[in-house]
């Protein structure tokens, strides 16, 4: 249960894939009467969105692995508390670069829950932070675009499951990051 209301804003776009999200985002208003959505539609606009946060958006839908994530951080946006350590919080106070994190997932990861969750908490507790999720096999054409230069990458992260080890996924991103790589 939320202690407080929420608006959650819905970018809806002209893609089937958006109605989707609306439909998933009234599946979780009919659970709670506390999530109240904001829908915004724009036919010229990209993939859609679900805003929780000025500076937390998802690209990708809340649901499956990624759905207790998403429900642990609507709760502490509504005023229940942080997962973060106090020394966390602390330092964050002194955070003052402003950062864009592009959380790139895969419905199926058993790991990338905890990824959303870290970076949820972040994104909530640092006005400096900005971090989108994206469900990459929605979203092949933002990467396509990503790739093509539309967007600057200076720093990768790529985080390999210890577990698992390299996979064929895996393999495929590394050769895509060295396309972009500049003599």
């Amino acid at each position: 249960s939320l202690p407080r209301s929420l608006v959650l804003r819905v970018k809806q776009t002209s893609r089937p894939f958006s109605r989707i999200f609306r439909t998933v985002i009234e599946q979780l208003v009919g659970v709670t009467d506390k999530l109240q959505p904001l829908y915004e539609f724009d036919a010229e606009a990209g993939d859609p969105f679900l805003e929780v946060k000025g500076n937390l958006r998802y690209f990708s839908l809340p649901t499956g692995l990624e759905l207790a994530p998403f429900l642990q951080t609507l709760r502490i946006l509504s005023g229940g508390g942080s997962r973060l350590s106090l020394r966390t919080l602390k330092r964050l106070d002194s955070f003052l670069i402003p950062t864009r994190l592009e959380i790139f997932i895969s419905p199926a990861c058993p790991h990338c829950p905890a990824l959303v969750a870290l970076c949820s908490d972040l994104a909530l507790a640092s006005s400096y932070l900005e971090v989108s999720i994206v469900d990459v096999p929605g979203h092949e054409r933002f990467i396509k675009n990503m790739l093509a230069g539309v967007g600057g990458i200076d720093i990768v992260m790529l985080v390999i499951a210890a577990d698992e080890g390299i996979m064929p996924q895996t393999v495929e991103a590394i050769q895509q990051l060295n396309g972009l790589a500049e003599p």
